[in-house]
């Protein structure tokens, strides 16, 4: 069972990390497929006096990833309610039954004053 416990806080860790990483981790793809990219994906390769090198294929995926982002970010959380019954309300009976006071007997702490005295008292020096 522990080794449950580390694997799922393993996974979720690097789930946080990617979603924390995602802008590097493009940058990073970039730049080791920069040959590929602006051989094939780049809009401009054909106009190579503009000096695109791929950057608008950079420029796409960063958009696309900051809208995942923020559409994440943006979700509508439904309101919930809830009605509650008071304890007290619930529990008070129809018909209130009235009984009598119980008195007690005269009760006196002398006797445990006087034990007590006995025992805690401070150090005789």
């Amino acid at each position: 069972m522990p080794h449950a416990k580390y694997i799922w806080s393993i996974s979720l860790a690097i789930l946080v990390m990617v979603n924390v990483l995602s802008m590097p981790l493009i940058r990073l793809g970039y730049e080791l497929n920069k040959e590929y990219i602006i051989q094939n994906l780049c809009v401009n390769r054909d106009k190579p006096q503009l000096q695109c090198e791929g950057k608008c294929h950079l420029s796409k995926s960063v958009k696309a990833a900051n809208q995942e982002s923020q559409d994440q970010t943006n979700f509508k959380a439904k309101s919930l309610s809830y009605d509650f019954i008071s304890v007290t309300e619930a529990a008070t009976p129809v018909a209130k039954v009235w009984l009598p006071a119980r008195t007690y007997g005269y009760y006196s702490l002398s006797a445990y004053n006087a034990y007590s005295s006995k025992i805690l008292h401070p150090p005789q020096v």
